[in-house]
């Protein structure tokens, strides 16, 4: 294909086979014509356009394009933050390190949210320090809230403490993403304190999530709360403190949980089954 970069860029962000060969038209051109697109948003719109930039950039040497990609996770533009997110991921182990470091220093808040859902999908715990920090400490709750999901979802188990210390954070989002988080990584000691925020919550969706993470952690001690559960007003709520009395069970529930009855026949069926399983140990 014959062009200047400007007719290239133009044809990348075709649907069209054309914006393939205009990608590898670019990539003959040099490393800069290469990145250019990850700076024109416009260019990146069209999914051949974006996924053939991405494989060839993906062949670059690292050295001389990881700028341009940590650049371009800070834009507030989807298309640039996807490829080079795809471009990041594909690179795994060796670009890691590299988001690590970048983590410690980045001030966008778009930046450091971007970063830590590649890292998310790379699934490397070697991130839980940094990303503690910004857990702790960071200025925008989105960011906090999105760093204390990612070190549940990494399996950062080392970085316990400082998920039951989130908990606690003023931001009802944040709170909330480190509910999730304990249960991923299935913490006894954040079982009372997830309890609590589970019985302030209003929104039955959140409730009923906050009852999940209860019932991957197993805590037996918080069994007698999960009873309590049953009577809530919403009946997925009763539903889901009925399933997660499977594994959060004490036997001190076995005379209440028999006598309980409801209108619902999902929750009803639930409790049976729970009673079935859990009563006749």
């Amino acid at each position: 294909m014959i062009g200047n970069i400007e007719q290239l860029l133009k044809v990348l962000g075709t649907r069209t086979p054309e914006a393939v060969e205009a990608a590898k038209a670019l990539a003959k051109k040099g490393v800069p014509a290469l990145c250019l697109p990850l700076k024109r948003p416009e260019s990146l719109s069209s999914p051949q356009g974006r996924h053939a930039i991405a494989r060839l950039l993906f062949v670059t040497d690292i050295s001389k394009i990881m700028s341009n990609l940590l650049d371009a996770i800070a834009s507030k533009d989807w298309r640039p933050v996807q490829t080079a997110g795809d471009v990041l991921y594909a690179m795994g182990r060796r670009s890691a390190p590299i988001l690590i470091k970048y983590l410690e220093t980045e001030k966008r808040s778009e930046g450091k949210i971007n970063a830590m859902f590649v890292l998310q999908r790379i699934s490397t715990d070697e991130a839980g320090k940094a990303i503690e920090k910004i857990a702790l400490t960071d200025k925008d709750p989105n960011v906090r809230s999105v760093a204390v999901m990612t070190l549940g979802m990494i399996g950062a188990f080392s970085s316990k403490d400082t998920v039951v210390k989130v908990l606690r954070d003023k931001s009802l989002d944040v709170r909330f993403s480190a509910v999730k988080s304990a249960g991923y990584l299935r913490i006894k000691e954040a079982a009372k304190q997830i309890v609590k925020i589970v019985e302030k919550e209003k929104d039955p969706k959140v409730k009923a999530v906050g009852i999940y993470s209860l019932d991957r952690i197993g805590n037996p001690e918080v069994a007698k709360d999960i009873l309590g559960f049953l009577k809530d007003s919403d009946a997925y709520v009763r539903w889901s403190a009925a399933v997660a009395l499977r594994r959060i069970w004490n036997d001190s529930c076995r005379p209440i949980l028999k006598k309980m009855k409801d209108p619902d026949k999902v929750v009803a069926s639930a409790i049976l089954e729970t009673m079935q399983i859990c009563c006749s140990k």
